[in-house]
């Protein structure tokens, strides 16, 4: 270009455009490609959206008069694959994207009306607690400077834990004796009078009746030698040391020496009680001078303290009355050393009353969490030797509430794959069972389910056993009992006298007509409805010992699921998700392997 402005001057560069000629007029439409244009009209309308393929192709068209060899027609061609292609991955993506977030609006609308359900459910059991007799009880402050009698009733404001209850159906735990609870906490007297909501216990007073007196005394024996090693007689010493004794407690005198502050106590306390002892302290009442306290938070962290207060430094009472509280709060987690606190203050309780104690307080407060299974916990609700099922028994527990929350009809599952009819799965069988309930397990977590189901450890599980690991009712199980005989005198397969269909030998009536069977007795024919299950897409009355209905071939849960006897070509591994008998090794659709082809034996 530069050799060019050299040989040809601008005006003879310019005069290229003039004429009519072919080459003027290419020039000039060449040049037309990169101006820009100033003016143009806007659209009375709002423009719909194109791809960019789409855009593309039109320019191609607009200026087909560029392309004029073929390797430019073939870069052309290339370029325009290529944004097909990527235009249609795009696509593709797109749709997957949309459905994906139809599937979380569903979600997220199903999580909403599940959220406003357990909120219409809980504040129906908040408005059914009864808050009758809640205003506060005051005492004298006094009261703190005597030690309690231990005993329930009278005009204590304390009682002792071990005869707290929230329900008359509830075991009373035996605490420690140095336990108390604030009569303002919890009065025994609403016991039987309707449910209460159970109160946490947020604050903790740490209670030393006779704490002055100890002190009192470490001050005149100091006093004392002091002044004997002075040179003052002994009943002048005595006299004079108490004295000082007295003036310095009133003075607020500390010790470095260890006292024994005599008995310690651990009371839950209302908020309202911990605000009014707060005062107390800070104001230095005068029966503080007796006794001793501290406010303590449910963790055991210590807000104020009055001034004889001495910490515990051998024992370990109050940690063990921490954590015992913190059990009674319903709370599921500890380190090891807390279980050990909490086990030594539980020793004397049996495994069936703190689990009954645990669960009743647990159902009268308001939790998110209601499993303790995999939580530490669990060791002080199981006996020592159970203690290497506590995962198994962690997920039997996780499993019964994902049944429950899918509503997952359990016992026709029992009898579908309880293949001879003996009331027995064995191991294959219920794992194949709770499998087919897609609940998201693993298959060795399910296999420890199973094996924890099997209580007589015969290897296998029969109906009993079943009913009581998933505490199915009594009057269910009876029925379906009755549901799962089959008649001893029908061996094989009938056919239907109206519609010639060929029905299974423990079909009391017809599966397609509802026709009875002939062969089978009164005594034999059991209740269509009560031995079959209701397709939630078609409502056809199946067969419980089919897994999929009749007509739309859809299972109990609503999905599409393969019939007994056939296998379905995978559609994940590129199949057509039809369903071939087991006879077929091949589809008969696609010609495609069955997928366990490879570890079939021939």
């Amino acid at each position: 270009v530069r050799v060019n402005l050299h040989l040809h001057s601008a005006s003879e560069r310019l005069r290229r455009f003039e004429g009519g000629g072919a080459d003027q007029n290419w020039l000039r439409t060449c040049i037309q490609q990169f101006r820009e244009v100033v003016e143009y009209s806007v659209e009375d309308h709002v423009p719909v959206p194109q791809s960019f393929q789409n855009k593309l192709l039109r320019l191609v068209e607009s200026n087909e008069s560029f392309i004029q060899t073929v390797e430019e027609r073939n870069r052309v061609d290339l370029v325009a694959r290529k944004v097909r292609t990527v235009n249609e991955s795009t696509a593709k993506d797109e749709a997957a994207m949309q459905l994906n977030a139809e599937v979380v609006h569903e979600n997220e609308a199903e999580a909403e009306e599940e959220a406003e359900e357990e909120a219409e459910e809980e504040e129906q059991k908040m408005s059914s607690f009864t808050r009758d007799d809640e205003q506060p009880n005051p005492w004298s402050v006094s009261l703190l400077t005597k030690k309690p009698s231990g005993k329930l009733g009278g005009d204590e404001a304390f009682y002792p834990f071990s005869c707290f209850k929230p329900l008359e159906s509830a075991p009373t735990l035996d605490f420690p004796k140095e336990m108390l609870v604030s009569d303002n906490f919890f009065r025994p007297r609403w016991i039987g009078i309707g449910e209460r909501r159970l109160k946490n216990v947020g604050l903790i007073m740490e209670w030393m009746p006779e704490a002055g007196n100890g002190f009192l005394k470490a001050l005149v024996q100091k006093n004392f030698f002091s002044l004997i090693q002075e040179g003052v007689e002994a009943s002048a010493a005595a006299a004079q040391a108490m004295m000082i004794a007295v003036r310095q407690q009133v003075e607020g005198v500390t010790l470095e020496d260890e006292i024994d502050p005599g008995a310690r106590y651990t009371v839950a306390i209302s908020l309202a009680e911990g605000e009014t002892l707060r005062r107390v302290i800070h104001t230095k009442h005068p029966s503080l001078k007796v006794c001793a306290i501290a406010l303590r938070t449910a963790d055991g962290d210590a807000i104020d303290v009055s001034q004889n207060y001495v910490a515990e430094k051998k024992s370990s009472t109050v940690p063990t009355a921490i954590q015992c509280l913190r059990f009674f709060n319903n709370e599921m987690y500890y380190t090891e050393s807390e279980l050990e606190l909490l086990l030594a203050g539980l020793e004397t309780c049996s495994i069936q009353d703190r689990l009954d104690f645990f669960t009743i307080c647990l159902g009268l407060r308001k939790r998110e969490r209601h499993l303790w299974g995999d939580t530490p916990l669990a060791k002080v609700l199981t006996p020592a030797d159970e203690w290497h099922l506590l995962n198994a028994r962690a997920k039997m527990e996780q499993f019964v509430a994902a049944v429950n929350f899918k509503r997952v009809d359990l016992l026709s599952s029992f009898c579908h794959y309880d293949g001879n009819g003996d009331g027995k799965c064995t191991y294959d069988e219920l794992q194949r069972c709770f499998e087919s309930f897609h609940l998201g397990f693993a298959p060795g977590d399910l296999s420890e389910i199973v094996h924890l189901c099997d209580r007589k450890k015969v290897g296998a599980v029969d109906f009993e056993e079943f009913c009581e690991t998933f505490k199915l009712e009594e009057a269910e199980s009876m029925e379906v009992e009755k549901i799962d005989e089959k008649p001893k005198e029908i061996a094989l397969e009938w056919q239907c006298a109206a519609c010639t269909y060929i029905n299974s030998a423990g079909s009391a009536s017809c599966e397609m007509c509802s026709e009875p069977n002939a062969n089978v007795t009164e005594v034999q024919v059991v209740d269509e409805t009560k031995a079959s299950w209701r397709c939630g897409n078609c409502t056809y009355l199946n067969s419980i010992h089919d897994t999929t209905c009749a007509m739309c071939e859809l299972g109990w849960t609503g999905k599409r699921e393969c019939p007994r006897g056939k296998w379905i070509c995978a559609g994940e591994k590129g199949g057509c998700t039809f369903f071939n008998p087991n006879s077929e090794y091949y589809c008969e659709v696609c010609n495609r392997a069955r997928p366990d082809l490879a570890t079939m034996r021939f």
